[in-house]
């Protein structure tokens, strides 16, 4: 086991840190979406817009924290990287659990064009993606904790959860993919004015999902690792995520309040998100 050495920057040792300005522009950028959410949350409380609020505050002291391990000597703080670490990694489990919130909506909005079974089967899928998520953040904090150590014991375990939380993350991302594709299948012959655009933006945010997660996927196995480029991690990272976001918004604006009563067979965690999609 060999010491860190004094004034280890561990910012540039295990991130891809280099532009002050990039970080300040994804802060701001999530600015007006936390906006729109928040007030959302106060119009129709739901697990949606108050957890897409909390994401867009999440990622707006993610970058900030980003853009401050750039500034003096901030970047040998190892409580403030693994702080940073901690939010970026929970952040985008919220994200995961907001695309899944809104597949499971869509599934529960047009109970006539499924199956009992499948509407079923579609909410005891959610709370197992749910509870793997939960697994997930948990997984991701614990090896947060373990940056900065310097045993091979601890290494390993880090390496090992990395690659755990990331094929994890990546298969959740192509659940919802699917999801999405086989529910606007499914009532593609509904007479809707939003519907095709609610189901479109749907997918293109689940895509944005699964490239960022197949980008992580390959910086695990790619020489020199691909994740480390931060040209390439603000587009395949960064932008992605803020782009599914952005595009789970529009479905927001095409909000329509529907009655309960019209869906006897949508639990009540399905039921919370309904709205949206009529």
């Amino acid at each position: 086991m060999s010491a860190i050495p004094p004034h280890y920057n561990y910012a540039t040792q295990f991130g891809n840190f280099s532009s002050v300005p990039a970080a300040a522009v994804f802060a701001a950028l999530y600015v007006p979406l936390f906006i729109v959410y928040t007030c959302k949350s106060f119009q129709k409380p739901g697990y949606v817009p108050i957890i897409s609020a909390i994401f867009s505050l999440i990622r707006i002291i993610t970058w900030i924290l980003r853009a401050l391990l750039l500034t003096g000597t901030n970047g040998e703080n190892l409580v403030l990287f693994i702080v940073y670490v901690v939010f970026f990694g929970t952040g985008f489990s919220c994200l995961l659990f907001i695309s899944f919130s809104y597949l499971n909506s869509a599934i529960a909005t047009y109970p006539d064009h499924f199956s009992k079974v499948v509407i079923t089967r579609a909410g005891k899928i959610y709370h197992l993606v749910r509870a793997i998520i939960f697994v997930i953040i948990a997984l991701g904090i614990w090896a947060s904790t373990l940056t900065g150590r310097t045993s091979l014991d601890d290494t390993h375990k880090a390496r090992v959860l990395s690659v755990t939380t990331t094929w994890l993350l990546w298969a959740v991302s192509v659940v919802c993919l699917l999801g999405s594709l086989v529910v606007a299948w499914s009532v593609r012959n509904v007479k809707h004015n939003g519907m095709a655009k609610t189901h479109l933006a749907l997918i293109l945010s689940s895509i944005f999902i699964v490239v960022r997660c197949s980008f992580n996927v390959a910086g695990l196995y790619i020489v020199p690792n691909p994740t480390r480029n931060e040209a390439l991690f603000y587009v395949l990272n960064a932008l992605m995520e803020f782009l599914a976001l952005a595009v789970l918004a529009f479905i927001i604006f095409l909000a329509r309040p529907k009655r309960e009563e019209e869906h006897p067979m949508v639990s009540e965690d399905q039921a919370v998100g309904v709205q949206v999609f009529k």
